[in-house]
């Protein structure tokens, strides 16, 4: 029964941090420091270009939910398994199955 929590828990968690990320401006904000003064970066879309300019591969990884979902998975399940002292089935089937949780929970919200 506690196994059963802890995952319900770990996407819980993971679905709270990827809605968080795509529906709030906290990449802007996390990103503040590194953006020249004189650009104007004030929405979801000018970041996502700006860091597209820099990297386009940071650009992809932390602008797809399924890309910045498969390593949040991962490091969300295997805190929970370290902490809680579990098995390493307990982070695959996290790192396999929460990213395409939240990401359903993604497309719900955004309609």
């Amino acid at each position: 029964m506690t196994i059963i929590i802890l995952y319900i828990l770990g996407a819980l968690i993971h679905s709270w941090f990827m809605c968080t990320w795509f529906f709030t401006a906290l990449p802007l904000h996390l990103f503040k420091p590194f953006i020249a003064s004189e650009m104007e970066v004030d929405t979801w879309e000018d970041w996502n270009n700006w860091l597209m300019c820099k990297n386009s591969f940071i650009a992809e990884l932390l602008g797809c939910p399924l890309c910045l979902g498969f390593w949040v998975a991962l490091g969300v399940s295997t805190i929970i398994a370290w902490v809680n002292g579990l098995a390493l089935p307990f982070v695959f089937a996290g790192w396999f199955s929460w990213p395409l949780i939240s990401f359903i929970v993604h497309r719900k919200l955004e309609k």
